[in-house]
């Protein structure tokens, strides 16, 4: 069964309560469960947003595997959930999570 690790948003959440803006855009790659036939997923974008519970706002997001581009997604939101691994930039809210990898 495919995990939806990621909600696809028609535009960005401008409401404040539900997070803050990243004050510097930056190309975010990170790793999502993988697809029914265990091939692994990556969402790769920009980093527009932080939600108060840790989820990421992406815009010019593209679905791919470790060889192709799956799909072109626009704006998402990914669970913190379901981020596996923060591919690069490594370090992508270490301080405030204090780790590079969410823990299942």
């Amino acid at each position: 069964m495919e995990v939806n690790a990621f909600e696809v948003l028609a535009s960005v959440p401008d409401d404040p309560d539900t997070g803050r803006f990243l004050g510097q855009s930056r190309y975010l790659k990170l790793e999502i469960p993988p697809n029914a036939e265990g091939c692994r997923r990556f969402l790769h974008g920009v980093a527009i947003k932080e939600t108060l519970t840790g989820d990421v706002v992406m815009e010019d997001c593209v679905e791919m595997t470790t060889s192709t581009v799956l799909r072109y997604c626009g704006i998402v939101k990914v669970s913190r959930a379901c981020i596996l691994k923060f591919i690069y930039p490594k370090d992508f809210f270490v301080s405030k999570y204090n780790t590079t990898e969410h823990e299942k």
